[in-house]
């Protein structure tokens, strides 16, 4: 990206952070008794081809855009499966290099935010929206079924994700909306599940300053993470959104939320005082995947990082996929929910599970 990335001052140990990496899932074992082997995670980015090649295929902005979709589509299906024995020795088998392969691949194609109108009308689409679960939310009145009701919408909005297959083709369907899976979340316990711990927390002592790494437009960002950020907000945290600096699947980048926010400043007073205030604000990560290594972090994020008590790590890529194993200085919230098979046997979950998993300092999680 021409930027100068460093490792994210929040760490509990850097070095250990490198050496173990950012990669929750292990690609490299070819038999297992107890979880998905490499064949298994292959397949899973083998699904995901003719999405985004359909996807590619439509973006108008590109000359000959079915064309150069066939070739990402080839091209990558031949990558993954030269990685079926041990595959090239100079690439190590694991979510973000395998992310990396699949944009480099598409960007090789000329194509750049091949989601770019998606995204808009999905942003369109929630901010119609906002006001009515922003009154939701305010007709609670006592604060733990309030703040329950704030995470619940994180896990339901982040349904919109374009990189899964199952996903994929309920948003094709018009099944898939922020309501309705609100509504039908998994019955608890989830396959993580320290909501109780995290809200408690917030009850007795909010925390100063959020860090919040962001995933997916639309109902993700402004119907999900949106309210709980003015929830933390009315409790007296001051609130960071970092995002994508270059586009990646539907994942929202800083150039589309710095308006979305003002947009949102529009419908509702408190998120309009908190911008106002510098209470609310919006940073570029440094990052151009859907998953996110935090080695590799822009300067602004560590900018932020000051004062900084609680990190938020959302959506399955950001918050699963990777860093569900990582430590920081300070408290640690994964939210996400589990969209991939393979994902949901590795952590020996169920399809659209729920991760929730509140960890403090060199303490481990807060349930153990």
């Amino acid at each position: 990206m021409g930027r100068t990335l460093e490792p994210l001052t929040l760490l509990e140990d850097v070095q250990e952070y490198q050496r173990a990496g950012c990669n929750t899932f292990d690609y490299r074992p070819t038999t297992s008794s107890d979880g998905p082997v490499r064949s298994d995670w292959l397949k899973m980015y083998q699904n995901t081809i003719k999405g985004f090649q359909d996807q590619a295929a439509k973006d108008h902005r590109h000359d000959r855009p079915e064309q150069a979709a066939d070739r990402f589509a080839t091209e990558y299906a031949a990558l993954l499966e030269s990685f079926a024995d041990s595959g090239p020795s100079d690439v190590e088998l694991t979510t973000v290099s395998l992310c990396r392969l699949r944009e480099e691949g598409l960007r090789r194609q000329g194509f750049g935010d091949v989601y770019k109108q998606v995204k808009f009308q999905e942003n369109v689409k929630a901010l119609g929206l906002l006001s009515e679960v922003l009154r939701e939310l305010d007709a609670i009145s006592d604060l733990q079924p309030r703040l329950d009701a704030a995470l619940r919408g994180v896990f339901a909005g982040n349904v919109f994700d374009l990189g899964a297959p199952a996903t994929t083709a309920a948003f094709a369907s018009g099944e898939m909306t922020f309501a309705k899976t609100r509504k039908g979340l998994l019955p608890r316990p989830w396959t993580r599940d320290d909501i109780d711990h995290i809200i408690h927390r917030w009850q007795e002592q909010p925390h100063s300053k959020a860090l919040i790494f962001v995933d997916n437009a639309g109902s993700d960002i402004i119907l999900g993470i949106l309210p709980l950020a003015r929830e933390l907000i009315k409790l007296g945290t001051s609130v960071v959104l970092a995002a994508n600096d270059v586009a990646s699947i539907n994942d929202i980048t800083v150039q589309e939320l710095q308006p979305l926010l003002q947009q949102a400043a529009q419908l509702d007073t408190t998120i309009g005082a908190a911008i106002s205030l510098g209470r609310l604000v919006a940073i570029p990560s440094g990052n151009d995947l859907p998953v996110i290594d935090l080695s590799r972090v822009s300067p602004e994020v560590n900018a932020a990082a000051e004062g900084t008590d609680l990190v938020i790590m959302e959506g399955m890529g950001r918050g699963i996929e990777t860093n569900l194993n990582a430590r920081f200085i300070c408290d640690s919230l994964n939210l996400g929910m589990v969209k991939h098979p393979e994902v949901a046997a590795a952590l020996g979950a169920r399809m659209y599970d729920i991760v929730c998993q509140y960890r403090r300092p060199a303490g481990g999680n807060v349930s153990a």
